[in-house]
């Protein structure tokens, strides 16, 4: 992101690859925890660590085009509704 703003600097391939990838480890660090315990802060955790890894993917979608975009808005939705399909 560019100084603090929600717009994707596309030029700028190693701010995406932190951006996404912080939130990513930590979503990761998530499905751990709720792995080995399966309760329900940790359920709610797991569903917040998501949707801010789906969030810092948002603005980078500027960056593509066509089909790239079609496909990348694609999965990104069905990560999303994944996400809300989890009961806790």
């Amino acid at each position: 992101m560019s100084c603090g703003s929600d717009e994707a600097d596309c030029a700028n391939a190693a701010s995406y690859y932190n951006e996404v990838l912080s939130e990513l480890n930590e979503f990761n660090a998530a499905i751990i925890t709720f792995s080995t315990d399966p309760s329900e802060s940790n359920c709610n955790a797991l569903k917040d660590a998501g949707n801010d890894y789906i969030d810092a993917l948002d603005p980078w979608g500027v960056c593509l085009e066509g089909q790239d975009y079609d496909d990348w808005d694609a999965a990104k939705a069905e990560a999303q509704q994944a996400i809300d399909d989890i009961t806790c």
